[in-house]
């Protein structure tokens, strides 16, 4: 549930977004997806340090080129109203997409917004959620 101090975005509503902030009606939002970057994560560098820079660089793009299948996928099941939605997928893909397909399946009561912005006045940050969603428990 959106708090009452957040805000969606209107279509055709001028925003623009940087690296690391949304700008919207002449004032700047922190990007949610930056928030997380201030935090320390030494896990990380901890299997850097095991596998080696490069074949971590290498299997971190990897994960970002399926990750990105993944969302486009997951995106276009959203935004199609499910009714006799059918798209082909990659075998790599089938137990995520099973596995979404049936918690949307048994969750999600309708599709409110696909990939609008939303913001908080009150606490400055911004971002674009994959779904915004009423879910069947209310």
């Amino acid at each position: 549930m959106l708090s009452p101090n957040t805000e969606r975005c209107r279509r055709g509503a001028s925003i623009d977004v940087s690296e690391t902030h949304y700008t919207i009606g002449g004032l700047l939002y922190v990007r949610v997806s930056r928030v997380l970057d201030v935090i320390n994560q030494p896990h990380l560098n901890t299997w850097r340090g095991k596998v080696g820079n490069d074949k971590a660089d290498r299997i971190m793009i990897d994960a970002r080129e399926f990750g990105i299948r993944l969302h486009t996928w997951i995106r276009d099941f959203n935004e199609s109203g499910q009714d006799g939605f059918y798209l082909q997928y990659p075998d790599d893909l089938e137990p995520h997409i099973l596995a979404y397909t049936s918690w949307f399946n048994d969750n999600v009561a309708k599709v409110l917004e696909c990939e609008r912005t939303v913001w908080s006045t009150d606490y400055g940050y911004a971002g674009t959620p994959d779904c915004l969603a009423k879910m069947r428990d209310g």
